[in-house]
């Protein structure tokens, strides 16, 4: 998730000795912390990388893949009616379950009733459905939102623009944004803008601070390693408004295993490989899946 203030534009990963790159089909560069994709735990004070897994996400989804889930339409969705940053009691529709659980939770799906909501990985798979993402599903669960983060690696900057176009211009540019440009559903777009202007309220004088130390220039997402410690704007960001969006959304890139513009700790990614519901049947498929398998059929 991004940060939301107009400020922002200045807070972005920069490649330099805290990061190296890796390319994909996209031509994207993804940062690192040192060697490792994302901040180890216990680094040991040095670039070793010596805590980093043994598995890294997948880079780059065919777009293939992202045009089926694009067009998968789901039988039920959330939706909201109030602004969960001003209001303590704002709740989606139907209501969100789970959101509490101090157990793993995850989010999967099921192609022929895909409005399943299981309470750990080994019920997804015992009931044969795909965990799409970690946590509690939420306003950017479905699979068209899936598909709009695998669309735009830089989702974190590109929402930049779609933010400020609803602080300058109307709520409706903003949304309009979201949803046409990067390709979001109505209550996920509704979510991240919501979270861009509360960020930007909360977060401004932090980040011009962060701004004005670093004489103007663009400032990293990520200090060196091995601590790769986000920018203090964007720790902001994530103090401010991380916990409200995490919980309304439910599907973030991490949750989605999915790598972004800021490196993230480790411990914060459960490996997870998106397929293609035609790969239901397929156990070897089922098995790189770590067991999580689909089932058959449309979303319609």
């Amino acid at each position: 998730r991004g940060a939301g203030a107009m400020i922002h534009h200045m807070i972005k990963t920069k490649h330099g000795k805290n990061s190296t790159a890796q390319d994909n089909d996209n031509n994207y560069d993804y940062p690192t912390c040192g060697d490792c994709w994302c901040i180890p735990p216990d680094n040991n004070n040095d670039n070793s990388n010596s805590n980093c897994p043994d598995w890294s996400p997948v880079n780059t989804y065919p777009e293939e893949l992202i045009a089926e889930y694009q067009e998968l339409i789901p039988n039920v969705i959330y939706t909201l009616d109030c602004n969960p940053y001003h209001d303590a009691s704002c709740t989606t529709q139907p209501p969100q379950q789970y959101i509490h659980e101090q157990a793993a939770v995850v989010c999967a799906l099921k192609y022929t009733t895909p409005a399943a909501i299981m309470l750990n990985w080994d019920d997804a798979v015992s009931d044969g459905a795909i965990v799409t993402h970690m946590g509690a599903c939420g306003l950017c669960s479905t699979t068209a939102d899936l598909a709009a983060y695998m669309n735009n690696p830089d989702l974190e900057s590109d929402s930049i623009i779609c933010v400020t176009k609803g602080l300058l211009l109307s709520y409706d540019s903003g949304m309009q944004c979201f949803m046409e440009d990067i390709g979001l559903t109505e209550e996920c777009a509704n979510i991240w803008l919501l979270d861009g202007f509360h960020t930007t309220q909360k977060c401004t004088e932090r980040c011009l601070k962060e701004v004005i130390e670093f004489n103007g220039t663009v400032v990293p997402a990520n200090g060196d390693p091995p601590e790769c410690t986000l920018s203090d704007c964007l720790q902001c960001d994530e103090d401010e408004s991380g916990g409200i969006f995490t919980m309304f959304a439910g599907r973030n890139r991490r949750r989605s295993c999915l790598l972004s513009s800021i490196v993230r700790g480790c411990g914060e990614f459960t490996e997870i490989v998106h397929t293609s519901p035609d790969c239901s049947n397929d156990n070897d498929a089922a098995d790189n899946l770590g067991g999580a398998m689909f089932d058959t059929g449309d979303l319609s």
